[in-house]
C-alpha cells in the first residue's frame, strides 16, 4: 500500500516528572536507530525523534511540569501535518505513566494514532492495552522497527486499518485483546547508517550509548532483555567503527558508553572491535557479568577505557540461585575475583552493582555482600595501594509486570514482603493503573525496607574511591543534578539552569553546553587503525 509523501512519525521520549530529576541525559539512541530503519525502507516519510527534556527542560515543580506539557503542545501544533503516527518511547514503567496524558491530549488535539513501545511497554503490554484502549492504538512488544513500518503502511486517517497483519503488535479491537505474532528484530547489521539529524539537539549530549550486541544468552529474573530479544545477535565490527566515526563527528565529546547487556560475551567480535579503537579519540564504558572477560579482553581495553559497570548484584547461593544468576556459586564467585583482580592489573575501575533488597533475600545474605566487598578491598590493596580502586551501586528492587516475581507477588506477600506503589493515584486527570510498578518495600521478614535504607548508604560508604578511582569516575560522571529531600544541586557546585526566572524548569540543555565550554567545538572522527 502506497504510502502518503505527507505521512510523519513522530517518536517522543516523554518528560519525566517532577520528582524524578536527572542525574544525567541519556542519548536515546534506540529511538534514533528506529527512525533511520524507517526513514531508510520508507523515504517519503518524515521522521521526528523528540527529546522532551532536552527540547523543552526538566520540570522540577507541578507548575514545571505543566508549563513542559504546554510548551511540547505548541511546538506539536507547529510540527503535526495531515497524516501522522506518534510513538511514544518508554523504557522505564514510569515513562509509561508520563506518556499518559501526552497521548491523551494527542488524541484530543489531532485524533492521530498511537503506538507504545519500548522496553517497559513490552513488559505491561497486555495491562496497558487493556486499560488505556481509548488513548493506544497498540502497544509494540519488543524491537518495534517492522512493527512501526507496517503501521506507516496502514495508516488511515485517524486510525491503523488491518492492525490484525502488523508484527509484534498488542491491540484491543471490540473489547477484545489482540495479540499478533512476534518476528525477531532485524539483524543488527542491517540497519542503515547511524544518523543523528533526526534529534533535535545530539550535540549537547555528551556521551553516545551504543549497543554492538542485543538480547543476551543469560536469563536472569530481574532483566527484561528477554523481553526485548529473545535471541542474541551481533553488528559487524566495521558498521560499529562507522557509526561511531558519525557520532564523533556530531558530538562535542567523543565518550562512548557500551550499553550491550553482555558487552565482551562474544570474543570473535569483541576483541576485533577493541582493537579497531585502539589509538582513537574514543573512551568508552561498558556493561557486563562479573563471569565473562578474560586476560585478553582486559588487555585489548588499551588506555581508551579505565571505567566499567559489572553486575554482581549477591554473593550467596540462596540469593544468586533465586535470582537464576547462576547455579554455580562457587565458580561465579572465583570469577569475579579473576575479574577484579584483572580490572586492578589493568587501572580499570569497576563499578559494581548490587540488588540487597531482591524479594526474599535476607539480613545474612546482605551482610555477605558487606564482607565480599571488604574481601575486594583486600585484593586490591595487596596488587597497589594507589590502584583503580571500585566504587558500589546499591538497586532498589522493582518489580515490573511481565517478570516473573510480579507473577508470584501473591506468595510473596504470604512469606512477608510488601510492595508500594511507584506513582500517585492521577497523573494530569489520567488514574494510574498502580499494577504498572510495584517497589520492593520489606523483601522479607528477616530483611525491611529500614534495613534497606540504612544498608545502601553504608554500601555505597564500602567503595575504595583511590585516586585514581575519582579520576577514571570523572571521566564519565555526567551527573550534573540530585533530588534528595527536596533539595536539588549540581554536583559541580555551579549554579542551576533555569528555562526561565520561574525556576520551575532546569535547562537541561544549557547544563551540558555550559559543562562542554572550553573543549573543542568539533572533535575529527577518530582514525582507525
Amino acid at each position: 500500500m502506497a504510502v502518503s509523501p505527507k505521512a510523519q512519525l513522530i517518536l517522543i521520549v516523554p518528560p519525566g516528572r517532577y520528582r524524578e530529576l536527572l542525574s544525567a541525559l541519556t542519548m536515546p539512541v534506540a529511538v534514533v536507530r528506529l527512525a533511520n530503519y524507517v526513514q531508510a525502507r520508507m523515504p517519503d516519510v518524515d521522521c521526528h525523534v523528540i527529546e522532551a527534556s532536552v527540547v523543552f527542560g526538566q520540570p522540577v515543580s507541578i507548575d514545571g511540569e505543566r508549563r513542559v506539557f504546554a510548551d511540547l503542545f505548541d511546538y506539536l501544533d507547529r510540527l503535526v501535518g495531515s497524516n501522522p503516527l506518534f510513538g511514544l518511547s518508554t523504557f522505564a514503567n514510569r515513562d509509561v505513566v508520563h506518556a499518559l496524558p501526552i497521548a491523551q491530549e494527542i488524541k484530543r488535539r489531532y485524533n492521530a494514532p498511537i503506538l507504545l513501545g519500548g522496553y517497559a511497554a513490552s513488559t505491561c503490554a497486555q495491562l496497558v492495552a487493556q486499560e488505556y484502549a481509548d488513548l493506544f492504538d497498540g502497544i509494540c512488544v519488543g524491537a518495534g522497527e517492522e512493527t512501526i513500518t507496517a503501521a506507516l503502511q496502514r495508516l488511515d486517517g485517524p486510525n491503523i486499518s488491518n492492525r490484525d497483519e502488523i508484527p509484534n503488535l498488542v491491540f484491543m479491537d471490540q473489547d477484545t485483546l489482540h495479540e499478533n505474532p512476534r518476528t525477531p528484530a532485524p539483524a543488527l547489521a542491517s540497519f542503515p547508517p547511524l544518523d543523528l539529524s533526526v534529534l533535535h539537539a545530539a550535540h549537547v549530549y555528551e556521551q553516545l550509548p551504543y549497543f554492538g550486541t542485543a538480547g543476551c544468552p543469560f536469563k536472569c529474573d530481574f532483566c527484561y532483555e528477554p523481553w526485548m530479544y529473545p535471541g542474541y545477535d551481533k553488528n559487524h565490527v566495521d558498521k560499529i567503527v562507522r557509526d561511531l566515526n558519525h557520532a564523533m563527528s556530531v558530538m562535542e565529546t567523543p565518550l562512548v558508553s557500551f550499553v550491550d547487556p553482555l558487552f565482551g560475551g562474544d570474543k570473535k567480535q569483541t576483541i576485533p572491535l577493541l582493537d579497531a579503537m585502539r589509538g582513537s579519540d574514543i573512551r568508552f564504558t561498558f556493561y557486563t557479568r562479573v563471569d565473562v572477560l578474560d586476560r585478553e579482553t582486559f588487555a585489548a581495553l588499551g588506555d581508551n577505557c579505565n571505567l566499567m559497570f559489572v553486575g554482581l548484584e549477591a554473593v550467596t547461593e540462596g540469593a544468586l540461585v533465586y535470582m537464576n544468576k547462576t547455579h554455580n556459586v562457587e565458580q561465579y564467585m572465583a570469577k569475579m575475583d579473576e575479574t577484579m583482580k584483572l580490572a586492578f592489573e589493568f587501572g580499570v575501575t569497576p563499578q559494581i552493582g548490587l540488588i540487597p533488597n531482591y524479594p526474599l533475600n535476607r539480613r545474612a545474605d546482605v551482610d555477605q555482600i558487606f564482607g565480599y566487598l571488604d574481601h575486594l578491598r583486600t585484593l586490591h590493596d595487596e596488587m597497589d595501594e594507589q590502584g583503580p580502586g571500585f566504587f558500589t551501586t546499591p538497586f532498589g528492587y522493582h518489580i515490573w509486570p511481565g517478570l516473573p516475581h510480579y507473577r508470584d507477588l501473591n506468595m510473596l506477600e504470604s512469606m512477608g514482603m510488601t510492595h508500594a506503589p511507584a506513582f500517585d493515584a492521577e497523573h494530569h486527570g489520567i488514574p494510574v493503573d498502580l499494577r504498572l510498578r510495584r517497589d520492593v518495600m520489606n523483601a522479607s521478614k528477616s530483611y525491611t525496607h529500614d534495613d534497606f535504607i540504612s544498608d545502601k548508604f553504608k554500601l555505597y560508604g564500602r567503595a575504595h574511591k583511590t585516586p585514581l578511582a575519582h579520576q577514571n569516575l570523572g571521566n564519565y560522571n555526567l551527573g550534573f543534578m540530585n533530588a534528595r529531600m527536596k533539595q536539588i544541586v549540581r554536583l559541580d557546585g555551579k549554579p542551576l539552569r533555569w528555562v526561565d526566572e520561574s525556576q520551575q524548569v532546569l535547562d537541561v540543555s544549557a547544563m551540558y553546553v555550559e559543562r562542554l565550554m572550553g573543549r573543542p567545538s568539533q572533535i575529527a572522527a577518530p582514525a582507525f587503525t
